[in-house]
């Protein structure tokens, strides 16, 4: 669990687990031309699973399905979708994943040499 984070980041509750398999279905009918937002996530299941969806919740749930490989899941300012494993878009973004990674690198490095804790 990352600190500050821990709605996203703790482990799967129950109602989670229960909810998993569907909101993996759900995004799995999500292409280039038809993204689903957040928003809409969140609006499609909490007429399912009476008002249990959040922002955080599907945050956590796009991390694990991308941390375990289930989808080829991106998500642009337009919403998510899946593309092919070895498609030049999947490529794409995780190139520019690992760009925003170094970029937070970068961040974390600069604040603690302000603050004199860079060993």
């Amino acid at each position: 669990m990352i600190q500050g984070f821990e709605e996203i980041t703790a482990d799967l509750t129950e109602e989670e687990i229960k909810f998993f398999p569907r909101f993996v279905e759900v995004l799995s009918k999500h292409t280039k031309e038809n993204p689903i937002t957040s928003s809409k996530l969140i609006q499609i299941f909490r007429g399912e699973f009476d008002n249990w969806c959040s922002g955080a919740r599907v945050r956590k749930l796009v991390s694990l399905i991308r941390r375990h490989g289930i989808l080829p899941l991106i998500a642009t300012s337009k919403g998510y979708f899946v593309v092919e494993w070895a498609s030049p878009e999947f490529e794409a973004y995780c190139i520019a994943f690992g760009k925003r990674i170094e970029s937070m690198q970068t961040v974390k490095t600069a604040m603690l040499k302000k603050a004199n804790l860079y060993f």
